[in-house]
């Protein structure tokens, strides 16, 4: 059958690649790293401005140094030379065509202006779907990260099947999952400059066919030059094989037109042995992956559990497998969503908890729907976290910002923070960002460490990682009277292993376990102690919960104690709202918050007012439009709930095309960075469609005047953007180049009631400001966006300087009186 099913796959032709030979290049200008808004003005005056290089013109940045642009030869494979930030070639097509542009170990390319994603961290995926006119076409590529390489591949076909980034589980040997089907995520690239809407289907039998209706899966609209990774049900594997090694999955896929039949290879392992598993992301309902070993008695009801965080590059497979199996411990490998991913920030953060949550699901047989609030579960597991590398900072990481979900932590070869590996580039500005970004400073917050049992590993003699990096946690965290354990292996480097362990040495350190299997399950305390950054990143220790912050923006604190007569003491640092939960030992109802007695017995919600507390109904949170943890920026928060880019097409046809380009391009990004998929809507769809979206969170590209539904999903905004202008409350600014990016709460209608999410604008006043959105990093870990940011085209020359006002909104979405608004 499988012999015969291979037979009837249509292949293309190969067809010859386009290879351009002739670039002009030029060095670094400018200082790169992780930065909201860094000057590059290459960027502004070739992209923004279009202007077309040459080698006369001297170009300097915030480096100092005179650059020129220079004539450079790649190879005959593509390749370029490797000291350059910005290269410009042309090439010549004898009519329009969608060709594949594979740009391999740079961030991105512009076709015509238009970006495109690079395969910066070199995976040698064969590129993205984009569009070349008849005539000249210019190519512009930056950022590269060591040797790049770009030539453009002919495509014949209208669906482009990924085959080079399927994420797939492996079949568990004689599993029955009649119920809940194993699923896969497919990658599809629309190449074609119409849209459409492809159907999946079941291909079955001797010789293959395309089954009936019945067993088909229809595709969201992919717009042009578009993509979605899908998630596919592994029809015919409900039940697994009885016996290990591979089989093979076949599906087709319909556009209406043409119908083409694909495969991929599936691993089948038994319940004993190591094995990947995959689970739907509550993020934006994609596919994602984690590795799975179990227990030696893989029907242990109750074992401890290890969430293990890999390291740069490395993916779930090879970091499971790099533990040997226990008896009483089920290890789950989380992704960070891809290799490199998100530095277990942000999104990674996020995976990490729903790795958790399915990795359990998984072990204890437990629907799928168990996995509707990962990070509100597991509160009956005994979990412990442990990473290596960029591993071992998400270790430090995740245990900094949520110290009562683990009952011990092991970062070996990690990491600090952004800040000591490597330094953030400073700017006039800095502050405010690294604000947005709290959840990365470790050390700012290291009281919640001291509360964790921790084991350090680290090579002396790493040339990846220092070691200084441990020493740095070591002496900070015994400084402030933790103990942690530490074990510095003399001479070793970055990764090691020996005959200590049965897995390898550097993460399967027999001590790492020793001191683990001395916790066991926390009893709640009566005394807490607990800081934190924003409710939106961990709103909840143990039995208290902070609700709203005063000002956002800054850290707050909390003391709270019950003392042995039963009353309660809290004691807070930049709290407005917070409520006590159900496992609060001992407590006679007695209470006190900030020196102030509360009596309130029929509810555990309190609120501050005008520097009183006093206590609150149940409701008013959900009710009054306020921010929560749950509907909070800052910006980038608003990547969640199953996100829709929704462009506006109000506007002249160059202005659709400049937003229809720009959301595509972050589509990409999306799935590059984060193994993602979101879907890409019109104004008009949306509004027509209101229902079907309510309760997901909208990202909206345009202005009140290019957008159809602009100004009703901000309605109330004190930040207002319409072409030629931005109004922030009494200020406003005027001219084509300006641009914004901010969040609001959003409300569409659902069976004719209000459902609350998050609306977040990608706003330019013309085809300059939306242009410059083209070079912020919305998707890179350690770069904060606040609330709200303006800027005009200076940044791309200035920096910092060039950015108007930037800030946050207090808990009612109004402007908090502390924002950075330039003279």
């Amino acid at each position: 059958m499988i012999a015969a099913l291979l037979a009837c796959l249509s292949i293309a032709p190969a067809q010859q690649d386009v290879v351009p030979r002739q670039w002009l290049a030029i060095e670094a200008l400018d200082e790169a790293g992780r930065r909201p808004f860094r000057p590059d003005a290459i960027f502004g005056a070739c992209i923004v401005e279009g202007q077309t290089p040459d080698t006369t013109r001297v170009w300097r940045g915030e480096n100092g140094q005179e650059r020129r642009f220079a004539p450079v030869e790649a190879s005959a494979e593509g390749a370029l030379p490797s000291a350059f930030a910005w290269a410009h070639t042309s090439v010549d097509s004898p009519n329009e065509r969608v060709v594949m542009a594979q740009l391999v170990g740079a961030a991105r390319g512009f076709v015509n202006g238009v970006p495109f994603v690079g395969d910066v961290y070199g995976y040698g995926w064969p590129g993205v779907p984009v569009l070349l006119k008849r005539g000249t076409n210019s190519i512009w590529i930056a950022g590269p990260r060591g040797n790049a390489s770009f030539r453009l591949r002919e495509v014949s076909d209208e669906i482009v099947f990924g085959a080079w980034d399927v994420t797939k589980p492996d079949l568990v040997t004689g599993s029955d999952r009649k119920r809940n089907a194993p699923r896969a995520g497919v990658l599809l690239f629309n190449a074609t400059t119409r849209p459409l809407a492809p159907k999946i289907l079941e291909a079955v039998g001797e010789p293959a066919r395309v089954a009936p209706i019945s067993r088909a899966l229809q595709v969201p609209t992919i717009p042009p030059l578009g993509l979605a990774k899908v998630a596919v049900p592994l029809w015919g594997y409900e039940q697994a094989p009885k016996t290990p090694g591979m089989v093979r999955f076949a599906f087709a896929v319909d556009t209406g037109t043409t119908r083409k039949l694909h495969s991929f290879e599936l691993a089948v392992r038994t319940e004993t042995a190591p094995r990947l598993a995959t689970y739907e992301s509550l993020i934006d309902g994609s596919i994602q992956v984690l590795g799975l070993l179990p227990p030696v008695d893989p029907k242990d009801p109750d074992p401890r559990t290890l969430l293990s965080l890999h390291g740069a590059s490395v993916d779930p497979w090879s970091q499971i497998t790099s533990y040997a199996p226990k008896a009483g411990w089920l290890h789950i490998a989380a992704t960070n969503r891809r290799p490199y991913g998100f530095d277990w920030q942000d999104w990674g953060r996020i995976d990490a908890y729903e790795a958790l949550a399915a990795g359990l699901r998984e072990h204890r047989g437990m629907p799928a729907g168990w996995m509707s609030a990962p990070r509100a579960m597991c509160c009956d597991a005994r979990v412990y976290l442990a990473g290596h590398s960029m591993g071992g900072h998400g270790t430090w990481h995740l245990g900094a910002n949520d110290p009562d979900r683990f009952l011990g932590l092991a970062p070996s070869a990690g990491w600090v923070s952004f800040d000591s590996y490597p330094a953030r580039p400073q700017g006039e500005l800095r502050t405010l960002w690294h604000a947005a970004d709290g959840a990365s400073h470790t050390l700012g917050l290291l009281e919640n460490l001291t509360q964790v049992p921790t084991y350090i590993v680290h090579g002396t003699a790493d040339d990846n990682v220092p070691v200084s990096e441990a020493h740095t946690m070591i002496d900070a965290l015994t400084a402030a009277g933790a103990a942690p354990r530490v074990h510095l292996q003399e001479g070793a480097g970055h990764w090691w292993d020996g005959d200590r362990a049965q897995g390898a040495d550097c993460v399967d350190w027999p001590g790492i376990f020793e001191l683990f299997e001395a916790q066991d399950r926390r009893e709640p305390a009566r005394s807490l102690h607990w800081q934190g950054v924003d409710p939106s990143v961990d709103s909840t220790h143990e039995w208290i919960e902070v609700r709203q912050l005063e000002r956002y923006g800054l850290p707050f604190h909390v003391d709270a104690d019950v003392a042995e007569t039963g009353a309660l003491s809290i004691t807070t640092t930049n709290v407005r709202r917070l409520r006590l939960g159900g496992l609060l030992p001992g407590w006679n109802g007695a209470l006190t918050i900030d020196g102030q007695a509360i009596l309130a017995l029929h509810t555990r919600h309190y609120a501050r007012f005008d520097g009183m507390w006093r206590a609150v109904d149940a409701e008013v949170d959900t009710t009054t439009g306020e921010k929560t943890p749950e509907l909070s920026g800052p910006f980038k928060r608003a990547f969640d709930r199953a996100f829709v880019l929704v462009v506006g097409t109000a506007g002249t046809p160059d202005e659709t095309a400049e937003l229809v380009a720009r959301a595509r391009y972050d589509q990409q990004v999306w799935w590059y960075r984060g193994n993602g998929t979101c879907e890409i809507v019109t104004d008009s769809l949306l509004a027509a469609q209101e229902a079907k979206y309510a309760g997901r969170n909208l990202i909206l590209y345009g202005n009140a005047d290019t957008h159809r539904l602009w100004s009703r999903v901000f309605a109330g905004s004190p930040l207002l953007v319409q072409r030629g202008s931005i109004r922030l409350g009494d200020k406003t600014w005027e001219g084509d180049d300006l641009g914004a990016v901010f969040v609001r709460p959003c409300t569409l209608m659902a069976a004719g009631k209000p459902v609350r999410a998050l609306a977040a604008g990608f706003g330019g006043t013309g085809l300059k400001g939306m242009r410059t959105g083209n070079n912020l990093a919305p998707f890179v870990s350690g770069v904060g966006y606040p609330d709200y940011a303006v800027w005009n085209g200076t940044v791309h020359t200035r920096g910092d300087g060039g950015v108007l006002a930037a800030g946050w909104f207090n808990a009612q979405w109004a402007l908090d009186g502390h924002g950075f608004v330039r003279p």
